[in-house]
């Protein structure tokens, strides 16, 4: 998240494209019903900035945030684990949960696998992961 400016920051350069997404379906109104219902569970000063997102059917600015953040953090671990997985056992892991079993449909490769000796044979050998972007550039986000 500090670093993403940078060009060697993959993961924050990911996390501001994410938090653009998030902005731009809050503005939409895309998150109406998750306002609504946090509304309904929550009691909040009616004074603040956040009832005031919440009321207009709007996440406020630091839910976006967060959102943008743990989605980076996810992408991060599932990179981490795929690397040590290999490391570990000199084979790919199983396919993520998500691809497997959620019906997620798009597979964004964690960089410099590459470097790991082995593992660029073995992705190769393996089939393909749906809609898989490897290496990946940042682009919009499917749903």
């Amino acid at each position: 998240m500090k670093f993403h400016n940078r060009d060697a920051c993959v993961y924050g350069k990911l996390y501001a494209e994410r938090k653009r997404y998030e902005i731009d379906r809050n503005l939409r109104g895309e998150h109406a019903e998750t306002a609504r219902l946090t509304l309904e569970a929550k009691k909040f000063d009616k004074s603040t900035p956040t009832y005031h997102a919440y009321q207009d059917g709007k996440l406020p600015d630091g839910r976006i945030e967060l959102r943008a953040r743990r989605w980076a953090v996810k992408l991060f671990l599932s990179g981490l684990h795929e690397a040590m997985y290999f490391d570990r056992y000199g084979t790919l892991p199983p396919k993520p949960y998500a691809l497997e079993h959620l019906g997620h449909a798009h597979y964004i490769a964690p960089p410099h696998l590459e470097e790991i000796p082995g593992w660029a044979e073995a992705r190769r050998k393996a089939a393909p992961l749906p809609n898989s972007t490897e290496p990946r550039e940042p682009s919009a986000f499917d749903e």
